[in-house]
C-alpha cells in the first residue's frame, strides 16, 4: 500500500505532508502515470501540492500539479523521441508545449487525530485539474474549488482504523465513547440517511493530520497535439532524407507539400519566400511576450497575446488551453460562492486595490449558520431566513467576522468606506446616479418611500452595475472607518431613512454600542 504521511521533524522535506491549521490542511502526494493502451504519452510522473480546507462550512481544495516527462511519446503509431527535434526550434517548441487538458486525482483520505492517538476515519475523495501546465512548469495559479460533504467525500467509514486495513474499525473504548457522547456514527456511512454528514464533519473537525493513501490519476491529452508533432518530424526526416542525396526540390516539397498539418517557416529561412505561410518568428514573439506575462500573473495581457499566437497558427493548441485556463481564473475571481456566500470581484485602480464585496447584505440564515456553527435553526421561518442580519452592535459584527474567518482560513472584513463608495458606483466603470445603480430610489432600494417601514429579503430590487444588491437602503451597512473613539460609521442608509440618507456619498455616526433594527453589515475580501 502506498502511504503519505509526514512526521514533524521532517516537515518541509516529505512527500505526502499534511498539517492542520484551523480545519486547513496541506500537503503533496505524486503518481506515476501509466499508458494507455498502444499509447504511451509525455507524462512520467506527476507530483500534486494540495489544500484541503473548510470554507465557510463546506470543504474545498486548491490542488497544483507538477509533471515530469519522458523523453518520447508513441501515440497513434508514431514514435517521437524528444532529443531529435530539439534543434528543430518550432518543433521544439510545440514538443515542449505539449499538456494534459485534464487529471483527475483519487485517493483515500485518513483522518488522524493527536487526540486519540489514532485514525478515527477514513474516506474516498478526488481532485480534478483542467489544461494542466507544461512539463516542469510551477506557476500554475491558484484555482479553489468548493463542493458539499458528500460530493468530496465518499465511503465514509468511522472509527478506529490500521492504516494497513483501511475501512476495517476496531474497538477503541476511549474514541467508542467520545463518538457516542457526539452523536458520531461508527462504522460506514450511508450519506444518503439524514444526519451523516455530521459524523463526517465532525471526524474532519477533530482531525489534526490528514494521510493520502494510494493516489492514482487518470489523465487526458488532445492528441492532435501529438499528431502535429508527429506529422513535422516525418516531413523533416523526409526532407533530410531528400537533402543526403542531393535532390533539393524533392526534399523542400518532402516539407511543404502532402501533409497533414501546416508547416512552420522562419522569414530569415529562404524558403520562406518561396511561401505562403504566416512568418512564424511572429508567433514566437507574441507567445514569448504571453509567457511571461502569464508567469507575472498578468493574465489580460497574456491571453492577448495567446490569441495573437492562434490568429497566426490555429493549431497551437497549447496558448488555447492557457487561454481557457485564464478564463477559469477570471471566473472564479468574478463572482465566489463559498458557504452561500456569494462574493462580487472589483477591479481596482491606481488609487484602489482589487477585492471582493458581498453580493448581498449577511444575511440572518448565514449569521446564524457561522455564529451557531453550522445550525440555522429551525425556528427560523423561510422569509426571515433571506432578510438581512440587524440590530447588531458594532462590536457583534466584528466578532461575526472574526469568527467567520476561523471558520473558512479566509481573511473577510469590513468594507472601508472608500472601497464602499467605489463599489457602489459600479466599479471601474463608475456610474454618476446619486444611489447604487439608479437615479431612481425605488428601483433599487427599500426605503422610507416603499418599505412599509420593515427590513426586506436581499435581492429583491434591481442590483448595480457589479450586480451588487442593496448597497442603497434596506439596512444600512457598518463599515471599517471609525469617527471616534466611541463612534462608527455606516453607510447607504435602511428602509426607514429617506433619500438623503441613502446617497452613495452619505454617511451616518452611529455609537459603536447601539443596537438599531436598521443597521446590518456587508462583508470584504482581499483579492
Amino acid at each position: 500500500m502506498k502511504r503519505f504521511q509526514l512526521t514533524l521533524a521532517a516537515a518541509i522535506m516529505a512527500v505526502g505532508s499534511v498539517f492542520a491549521q484551523q480545519n486547513e490542511f496541506t500537503g503533496s502526494f505524486a503518481c506515476k502515470a501509466k499508458d494507455a493502451g498502444k499509447n504511451s504519452y509525455l507524462m512520467d510522473s506527476c507530483r500534486v501540492d494540495f489544500t484541503i480546507k473548510r470554507v465557510v462550512g463546506a470543504p474545498g481544495y486548491i490542488a497544483k500539479p507538477v509533471w515530469t516527462a519522458k523523453d518520447g511519446y508513441k501515440v497513434n503509431g508514431s514514435a517521437v523521441k524528444g532529443a531529435d527535434i530539439q534543434n528543430f526550434k518550432n518543433m521544439a517548441l510545440r514538443y515542449n508545449n505539449i499538456a494534459p487538458t485534464k487529471a483527475t486525482f483519487n485517493f483515500t483520505v485518513l483522518f488522524y487525530s493527536e487526540k486519540f492517538n489514532c485514525y478515527i476515519a477514513s474516506a474516498k475523495s478526488s481532485m480534478v485539474v483542467d489544461n494542466l501546465e507544461r512539463a516542469g512548469a510551477t506557476n500554475s495559479p491558484e484555482i479553489l474549488k468548493v463542493g458539499s460533504w458528500r460530493e468530496m467525500f465518499t465511503d465514509v467509514v468511522i472509527g478506529k482504523q490500521d492504516p494497513k486495513k483501511v475501512g476495517v474499525v476496531v474497538a477503541d473504548a476511549k474514541l467508542d465513547t467520545w463518538m457516542a457522547t457526539v452523536g458520531m456514527t461508527k462504522g460506514k456511512l450511508d450519506m444518503s440517511v439524514r444526519g451523516s454528514g455530521r459524523s463526517l464533519i465532525r471526524a474532519y473537525g477533530n482531525a489534526t493530520r490528514l494521510e493520502i493513501v494510494n493516489p492514482s490519476m487518470n489523465v487526458e491529452w488532445d492528441v492532435k497535439e501529438y499528431d502535429h508533432v508527429s506529422d513535422g518530424v516525418k516531413a523533416v526526416n523526409n526532407m533530410m532524407k531528400a537533402f543526403s542525396t542531393g535532390d533539393s526540390t524533392k526534399a523542400f516539397e518532402s516539407y511543404y507539400i502532402g501533409r497533414s498539418t501546416n508547416p512552420v517557416v522562419l522569414t530569415t529561412s529562404p524558403n520562406f519566400w518561396q511561401t505562403t505561410i504566416v512568418p512564424y518568428d511572429n508567433v514566437n514573439k507574441a507567445y514569448k511576450d504571453a509567457e511571461e506575462a502569464y508567469k507575472k500573473g498578468d493574465f489580460e495581457t497574456a491571453k492577448v497575446n495567446y490569441q495573437k499566437v492562434l490568429e497566426l497558427d490555429p493549431s497551437m493548441l497549447y496558448c488555447s488551453h492557457r487561454i481557457a485556463k485564464i478564463n477559469e481564473v477570471a471566473d472564479m475571481k468574478k463572482v465566489r460562492n463559498l458557504g452561500g456566500i456569494e462574493m462580487v470581484y472589483v477591479k481596482g485602480n491606481s488609487q484602489i486595490k482589487s477585492f471582493y464585496v458581498a453580493k448581498t447584505e449577511v444575511t440572518n440564515a448565514q449569521w446564524r449558520r457561522v455564529m451557531n456553527n453550522g445550525s440555522t435553526a429551525n425556528t427560523m421561518d423561510a422569509e426571515t431566513r433571506l432578510k438581512p442580519v440587524s440590530n447588531i452592535t458594532w462590536d457583534e459584527a466584528v466578532a461575526f467576522v472574526k469568527e467567520l474567518n476561523e471558520q473558512s482560513g479566509l481573511r473577510y472584513r469590513l468594507l472601508t468606506q472608500k472601497e464602499w463608495e467605489y463599489a457602489a458606483k459600479g466599479g471601474e466603470n463608475a456610474a454618476t446616479t446619486e444611489f447604487s445603480g439608479s437615479d431612481n430610489i425605488n428601483d433599487v432600494a427599500w426605503t422610507i418611500y416603499n418599505a412599509e417601514d420593515d427590513v426586506h429579503q436581499v435581492a429583491q430590487k434591481e442590483p448595480n452595475a457589479l450586480g451588487i444588491y442593496d448597497m442603497t437602503g434596506n439596512v444600512a451597512e457598518w463599515i471599517a472607518e471609525k469617527f471616534d473613539k466611541n463612534t462608527r460609521l455606516v453607510k447607504g442608509g435602511s428602509y426607514a431613512d429617506p433619500a438623503s440618507a441613502c446617497s452613495i456619498k452619505a454617511t451616518q455616526q452611529i455609537n459603536l454600542k447601539v443596537k438599531n433594527k436598521t443597521i446590518g453589515l456587508r462583508l470584504a475580501l482581499d483579492e
